[in-house]
């Protein structure tokens, strides 16, 4: 009996022993799995593990300039190996991480100062952006602001190409493209959440032009005008015009999806749902800018000076006999800016005038002259200068709803547009001049109460093939 319970005391300790022999094994070979790196870098930088986890210093600082989530982006993966491990990235904890039993990485690293300095150059200048939105690079691969301001970051080693988005005066993310050198380069403000469905600078997030386009920031950013963020949701009380707050670039040559995700708790209200559109200088385009009546295109035969009483025109012979008093005007086609030069013709015109004469009495199409109720009190308009017979209708896009109900459960309601089309004449297209949209909604404009409330879960405009 005595020599049986030696034998199990014996097995037991046996056991005991074993294990804690193995245990240490485990243990030493978890100590050195992640801290045997060897860096090799034109950098003075170092990295501090925890467990399976790098932070990165540069010059012995941790790197608060340059977002940790850009540390992706300035490893140089071609050159970077390792040795009994693997690199990868933590999409979770947007951190690098590095496995393997007796690892050694050598990790190389891009120009950081220079990718820093293109940084701050683009920092330095959103100041000068005019308003919110993305901002691109033109075809001299400036950053143009749009409002006579362009940033320039190329020279002779760099092709730069991106967008940058500016909120409040901030830089919010730029998404740059050294086509030089064939590499890419993303900063983002560490005051915004940025979860791996809305990385700025990944392709999904190209695809998806909206900012906060699934509410993931998790408060009304880009919906400041519309309503208040509840639990998923953007609530617009009442009978309301509104928009969200982001302009977003548009090429006319290209095909977009614009939708939206929407309940209400009022089936008896009407809604309007579409788009706003700008131009080159965020200029807001209604129709009243690019309508006009068709067939009447004619030009001044003599200059038209404040004081005049009669407009001389080249022909009167198609002009139309319309009550409406804004067909009962003229627009101008003489618009200029800084970016496009001199417009042309039936494009885009600020330069509309109604209700200038009372009736057709005062249209005389043999002597081609249009007597004015009141003497032009505008400025002076040469002699030559195109126009046709003014026009106005739907001052917005409405190919979302127009005059619709909604339903109290969510469904997504859509629009499809591309290319340009003149006199507002199809709402699949663009308005000429068109460079920028956003969301436009009329929230319950006909039957609509003080206690309607629309419920908005997602926004999206996205290029479709």
């Amino acid at each position: 009996m005595i020599y049986n319970i030696d034998m199990k005391i014996k097995r037991v300790l046996t056991i005991v022993v074993f294990s804690l022999i193995l245990l240490i094994i485990l243990i030493v070979s978890f100590s050195y799995a992640y801290l045997n790196i060897n860096i090799e870098s034109d950098l003075n930088i170092t990295f501090k593990t925890s467990r399976n986890y790098i932070e990165y210093y540069i010059n012995g600082k941790m790197q608060y300039n340059i977002p940790p989530k850009n540390l992706e982006y300035i490893i140089d993966k071609k050159q970077t190996s390792c040795t009994n491990g693997t690199y990868s990235w933590d999409y979770d904890n947007w951190k690098p991480v590095i496995k393997g039993d007796n690892v050694s990485c050598k990790i190389y690293f891009k120009n950081i100062n220079n990718i820093y300095n293109m940084y701050k150059t683009i920092n330095n200048s959103v100041a000068n952006a005019p308003q919110n939105g993305i901002y691109y690079f033109d075809s001299n691969g400036d950053l143009d602001y749009g409002n006579g301001t362009k940033i320039t970051l190329n020279n002779k080693d760099t092709n730069i190409k991106g967008i940058v988005s500016v909120w409040n005066k901030k830089l919010i993310y730029a998404c740059l493209k050294d086509n030089a050198k064939a590499e890419n380069y993303s900063y983002y403000s560490k005051d915004y959440t940025i979860t791996e469905s809305d990385y700025p600078c990944s392709t999904t997030r190209y695809s998806e032009l909206v900012t906060n386009s699934n509410l993931e920031y998790k408060s009304n950013f880009n919906y400041e005008n519309m309503g208040k963020y509840s639990n998923g949701e953007i609530l617009i009380n009442g009978s309301v015009e509104s928009g969200t707050t982001e302009l977003i670039p548009i090429d006319p040559n290209k095909k977009y999806r614009v939708q939206v995700t929407m309940k209400t708790n009022d089936t008896a209200a009407y809604n309007f749902l579409g788009i706003k559109e700008y131009g080159v200088k965020s200029n807001m385009i209604k129709a009243n800018n690019v309508m006009y009546i068709t067939g009447t295109d004619c030009y001044l035969t003599s200059d038209l000076n404040p004081g005049d009483t009669v407009v001389h025109l080249s022909t009167l012979e198609n002009w139309q006999n319309l009550s409406p008093y804004y067909q009962r005007g003229i627009i101008f086609w003489n618009e200029y800016n800084d970016v496009e030069g001199m417009l042309p013709i039936h494009y885009y015109s600020s330069s509309n005038y109604y209700d200038l004469y009372t009736d057709f009495s005062k249209i005389n199409k043999t002597n081609k002259t249009i007597t004015l109720t009141k003497a032009w009190s505008s400025s002076k308009i040469p002699k030559g200068t195109y126009l046709n017979q003014s026009s106005d209708g739907n001052s917005y896009n409405y190919g979302i709803l127009a005059y619709r109900q909604i339903t109290t459960s969510y469904v997504t309601y859509s629009m499809n547009i591309t290319g340009y089309a003149y006199n507002n004449s199809d709402n699949t297209k663009f308005k000429y001049g068109t460079h920028f949209i956003n969301l436009l909604g009329l929230w319950s404009y006909r039957n609509g109460s003080a206690n309607t409330i629309n419920y908005i879960k997602n926004v999206s405009i996205k290029e479709i093939n």
